[in-house]
């Protein structure tokens, strides 16, 4: 049988190797234990004593002593709770999650005795998940019911202590940028107890909270949450109404403020060049750049500072910087004919003869009349052909 390989259901293996070259084994697996092993063998069983003897050590690690009394962990519940990526195992605050998870019965409770009648009469078109969570089975005890009703009179108390008759709390709406429709974000535990951290204060307490939209940032919808204390509904609508009224008002000032921002910075620019001008004049090439350097500060999208300034580079031998200059302008300004006048002379004197003639091409091309650019080019081109 020397051709043949041997496959062996519940038998030794040691069997099998007596009448056959070549064995084989089994590639399926049934509940891990191998398909085709021996039963009666030690070592089928391994797989099973393995597994038992592992979660048999995670059991010691948390709770060790539990048949022989109570003893200390071996490690710390707070460390445990905490999430994976800090050493945790992500477990969470169990004390937290069932007051939440209280809360949320007690909500649906209530709900469907207040409204239960209306839904099956009028039928309403809910969100499927809405939906789902009126008509699921709550198996819960009066007990708890009013244990939920404890807690929630607990924080209503806090939050009335805290805002009185006339008090507003003003929060974020939820933590952390809105993620987009969709995202997997959405579903992590971690996004949604920060974001139900802030949602669920006015549910949990039965206090009135409205939400303001403020506008948009970096293209996310960014609002703010008003809550003020139980049974202060009105109260809360007539305070939103003139808030309203006010936060357009500053919103119209802060537009106009922005606006002449922007002028009074332009205009300073521009005072800044004519210094810089008037300095060139003068011959005092260091302060003219000074001033063309405060202007390009002040408006750095301005073609002409970045070229000014070049020509007063030129003047103190400062052609990298000259270059450089003229090039930003040319971004900055594609009919630069300036520019490109001053680029072709800091080339030149770079000996970056090839450029420099392309330069003074360009600006011919620009203005074919222009003298200085045919002078330039054609003494260039006499100099290295």
């Amino acid at each position: 049988m020397g051709k043949n390989t041997l496959y062996g259901i519940n038998v030794e293996e040691e069997f099998i190797w007596n009448l056959a070259l070549e064995v084989g084994s089994w590639l399926m697996k049934y509940l891990g234990l191998p398909l085709g092993g021996n039963p009666l063998s030690r070592e089928y069983w391994n797989p099973v004593v393995e597994k038992w003897l592992e979660r048999s050590k995670m059991r010691r690690f948390l709770w060790d002593g539990v048949e022989d009394g109570r003893v200390d962990n071996l490690v710390a519940w707070k460390t445990l709770s905490r999430p994976k990526e800090e050493g945790g195992l992500a477990i969470g605050n169990l004390l937290k999650k069932n007051q939440a998870l209280l809360g949320k019965w007690l909500w649906r409770h209530e709900f469907r005795h207040n409204h239960e009648e209306w839904i099956n009469m009028v039928k309403p078109v809910l969100d499927p998940v809405i939906s789902s969570a009126l008509h699921e089975t709550l198996d819960i005890e009066d007990e708890e019911i009013e244990s939920c009703k404890s807690i929630r009179n607990e924080i209503r108390s806090a939050l009335n202590s805290l805002l009185k008759d006339d008090g507003i709390l003003v929060i974020p709406t939820i933590a952390d940028p809105p993620p987009k429709v969709g995202g997997k974000e959405i579903q992590s535990e971690e996004f949604q107890n920060r974001a139900f951290a802030l949602l669920s204060i006015a549910s949990m307490s039965g206090c009135c909270q409205v939400t303001v939209p403020l506008g948009s940032d970096d293209n996310c919808p960014v609002s703010v949450s008003l809550i003020a204390r139980h049974g202060a509904d009105r109260f809360l609508l007539d305070a939103l109404h003139s808030l309203y009224t006010t936060l357009r008002e500053q919103t119209d000032v802060a537009k106009s403020k922005v606006s002449k921002n922007i002028v009074s910075r332009e205009q300073s620019a521009e005072i800044a060049k004519e210094k810089g001008n008037q300095a060139y004049k003068e011959k005092q090439w260091h302060r003219a750049i000074s001033y063309y350097t405060e202007a390009i500060k002040l408006c750095g999208d301005n073609a002409t500072y970045y070229s000014n300034r070049a020509a007063a580079y030129l003047e103190v031998g400062s052609f990298l910087q000259a270059e450089a200059d003229c090039t930003k302008a040319i971004n900055l300004d594609k009919k630069s004919i300036k520019s490109y006048l001053r680029r072709g002379t800091a080339r030149e004197m770079l000996g970056y003869y090839k450029e420099a003639i392309e330069d003074f091409k360009y600006a011919l091309v620009l203005e074919p009349t222009n003298k200085r650019a045919a002078l330039s080019a054609e003494k260039l081109r006499k100099l290295f052909q």
